[in-house]
């Protein structure tokens, strides 16, 4: 049977306990300011995840990043193509992580909110990601747009020092659900599936919390992948948190 991997950057946790390197697969480089809500997760200067500066104050990204980590030691890296290179640095000070977040439920509710020691100063290289409206609905072979700091060509390739992006495709839920469904993973209302099916383009063990963005806006939050054992499956679709679901729960927490 087929694995989950998840999207945790450094390295990451198989369900067999082998370890990776999390990184995206044949992506371009990204402009200076072209996406100007990504942000690097670190720990004691170690990347980690990705994720997206939601207002001032907090950043989005994924539950299954920060589970059982307390905010002590991890700093928010935003305005910069280069990690190693921070435009803006933050501490984090607290930790929200979804009441209903569920690994054991194919990593439902897979989503969490940095609080941070002091605001963001937007400017052209910082800026809060753009979010859709409660519910929206996401058609199917919808562009998307998934981004974060990973290998060039899969599990062995070189790890580049500027943010890559990825062009891939909303997937076909009806398809997604099947096809994970035969690995033992449910797809639930709350997720949503990417990837491109022609070749292997997008995450491979790719940033986890990073975001994925449709028709300008933060769609989803790279949650977790079937590892085939190649990344960026044409075959297997990525899976993320579906955002529009959790507008309300994100609203009522980042104050």
């Amino acid at each position: 049977m087929l694995k989950v991997v998840l999207f945790l950057c450094g390295l990451l946790a198989l369900s067999q306990g082998r370890l990776l390197n999390p990184r995206i697969v044949n992506g371009i480089d990204a402009k200076q300011g072209e996406i100007p809500f990504q942000v690097s997760l670190q720990r004691y200067g170690s990347h980690f995840c990705g994720g997206s500066v939601l207002n001032e104050n907090y950043v989005v990204t994924a539950a299954h990043c920060l589970q059982g980590s307390p905010p002590d030691g991890i700093s928010i890296v935003v305005g910069t193509l280069e990690y190693k290179k921070p435009g803006q640095t933050r501490e984090a000070v607290k930790i929200t992580i979804h009441e209903r977040f569920s690994p054991a439920n194919s990593y439902s509710n897979d989503v969490a909110l940095i609080k941070i020691n002091t605001p963001f100063k937007f400017n052209k290289l910082v800026q809060p990601v753009p979010l859709p409206d409660l519910h929206t609905k996401i058609a199917t072979n919808s562009t998307a747009v998934v981004s974060g700091w990973g290998r060039l060509g899969g599990a062995n390739g070189g790890i580049p020092d500027t943010l890559k992006k990825a062009q891939i495709w909303v997937a076909d839920p009806d398809y997604c659900r099947e096809v994970m469904k035969k690995q033992g993973m449910i797809i639930h209302p709350t997720q949503i599936c990417a990837n491109d099916p022609t070749t292997r383009r997008g995450q491979c063990n790719g940033d986890s919390g990073g975001p994925l963005i449709v028709n300008g806006k933060l769609t989803g939050i790279v949650s977790w992948s079937i590892k085939d054992p190649y990344c960026a499956s044409t075959e297997y679709p990525g899976v993320y948190t579906r955002v529009p679901e959790f507008i309300d729960w994100i609203l009522e927490h980042a104050v």
